[in-house]
């Protein structure tokens, strides 16, 4: 009871992740006790498989496989004044049995969003420093994009298209060695179904009526 729940993913109808925080707040903030849970039963019961230490948040979590997933751990030091945070990210590949660091940032550079492929290459988009593309999610080097500011949406359809919403739209072909951009459109949401059929849903904010707006956008060419 009060629990939020968020970044739910199935690997199956029974199976699947999920990152649970014990404030009512939908805010996940490091003051608060919170964990990683898995469920075989299709939601109706949650076991913990990670919960985090004092200090720590977890941010987000991406399914690599069945049993595999890679989860984002913020630590911050609430005793400095400018909350000075290190970012992990933590995999297990038996089903939350055991935990292995593949990646820990520098103060300073704390990760935004990771995307995750299908064939297990992943890219870490980061506040403060260049992007890192991975094909083994353990050893990283820099990525190759247009432009780095800001951190939206993302999706992947195979091993080799991605699309990932920062100030503008990219598109990668070669698993996120290189990026291109293909829109001027900053989506919140994304779902492609092709190298070239796809969805994005976009947010507008009007302070003069004041409204929102969601707009749904469709492409055939990628």
């Amino acid at each position: 009871e009060g629990a939020t729940y968020r970044d739910l993913a199935f690997t199956s109808e029974e199976d699947g992740w999920a990152i649970r925080s014990d404030c009512p707040s939908p805010f996940f903030k490091n003051e608060c006790p919170s964990g990683v849970v898995v469920t075989h039963d299709g939601g109706d019961s949650w076991t913990d498989m990670r919960i985090a230490p004092a200090a720590y948040a977890f941010n987000q979590l991406s399914v690599v496989a069945e049993n595999a997933v890679l989860v984002h751990e913020q630590y911050c030091d609430v005793s400095q004044t400018n909350g000075a945070c290190i970012d992990h990210l933590m995999e297990t590949a038996d089903g939350g049995a055991s935990w292995v660091e593949v990646h820990k940032s520098e103060v300073g550079e704390n990760v935004s969003a990771t995307a995750v492929a299908p064939a297990g290459h992943a890219i870490l988009f980061l506040y403060g420093g260049t992007p890192a593309y991975s094909t083994d999610r353990r050893d990283w080097r820099p990525a190759e994009l247009p432009l780095t500011i800001g951190a939206g949406a993302f999706d992947f359809i195979d091993a080799r298209y991605g699309w990932f919403a920062a100030s503008k739209l990219l598109r990668t072909t070669d698993a996120g060695t290189t990026w291109e951009t293909v829109s001027d459109l900053r989506p919140v949401a994304l779902d492609f179904v092709s190298a070239t059929d796809g969805w994005a849903s976009t947010f507008a904010y009007d302070a003069t009526t004041p409204t929102q707006r969601v707009t749904l956008q469709h492409t055939t060419d990628g």
